[in-house]
């Protein structure tokens, strides 16, 4: 009964995990109850969904840091792979888009940047060297439902596995439905997709 009640809260409230992996890369999602894995299934096979990316790294410009996340993005979302796109458009899907910030300031927030992601927080202070910080949310129009914050050390630039591996990370704790199964792993490993 009590194992039960826990599940009911966990899947009712925003759920909160953390992942420690071999690899070196720490990542912390959370998702908001209202998240429908299906909706996103359904966007996913019907047009792009937009992503928005900001931030810096390796001394890439904007444009090379947009090809480098969207390309480790793809084929790593949950259930019926998306196409993305960077570029905004009627022809992007409507209901859901993702937010990607590289090397962003500590106080930055998926959820500021769904509402605006055009007022995405400058880069206050330089990352350690070799570390790359990674903060990304999928948004519901303007409303965050999934958000991930991830972190690896002795990054050596964007074609480095380690690069891929956190975009991978990142884009299976923002996508995977919320379901009992998933909680129970979280509660017992301490990680959402058990690495």
């Amino acid at each position: 009964m009590r194992l039960s009640h826990l599940l009911l809260s966990a899947t009712a409230a925003l759920s909160l995990a953390a992942c420690a992996r071999p690899d070196g890369i720490r990542t912390v999602s959370s998702m908001d109850s209202r998240y429908d894995s299906d909706d996103y299934a359904h966007e996913a096979t019907t047009k792009p969904i937009l992503v928005v990316v900001r931030g810096t790294a390796f001394g890439l410009d904007q444009k090379a840091l947009e090809t480098a996340v969207t390309a480790n993005m793809k084929g790593a979302d949950w259930g019926p792979h998306a196409t993305f796109t960077t570029t905004p458009g009627p022809e992007v899907a409507p209901i859901f888009s993702f937010v990607m910030m590289v090397n962003g300031p500590a106080n930055a927030s998926a959820a500021t940047l769904c509402r605006d992601p055009s007022k995405a927080p400058a880069v206050t202070a330089p990352p350690a060297a070799g570390e790359l910080r990674l903060l990304g949310g999928l948004c519901r129009y303007d409303q965050n439902m999934t958000e991930v914050t991830g972190l690896v050390g002795n990054v050596e630039g964007p074609q480095d596995p380690k690069f891929r591996n956190l975009i991978v990370a990142a884009m299976m704790e923002l996508t995977t439905p919320m379901t009992a199964q998933r909680v129970m792993h979280n509660m017992d490993t301490g990680g959402a997709n058990g690495k």
